[in-house]
């Protein structure tokens, strides 16, 4: 593989990582507001030591079956 590839490749990673976090945090929001409200997204969720890890956990808690068998 030649470094133009790899250097695709891992942009498209990281944009997909990105559009992922985008869409924990918008389901994380409408659960708790009931909405999309945008201080609590920039000043939470958008917060350096808010991590995927934590955005993970939360998703486990108030999803039913978040890691049940999609039908």
């Amino acid at each position: 593989m030649d470094e133009k590839t790899v250097s695709q490749m891992r942009a498209d990673v990281i944009e997909r990582f990105i559009n992922l976090e985008t869409r924990m945090n918008a389901i994380i929001s409408q659960h708790y507001f009931g909405k999309f409200y945008k201080p609590f997204f920039l000043e939470v969720l958008y917060d350096e030591h808010f991590t995927f890890g934590l955005r993970r956990g939360i998703l486990e808690k108030t999803v039913p079956d978040i890691d049940g068998d999609r039908k």
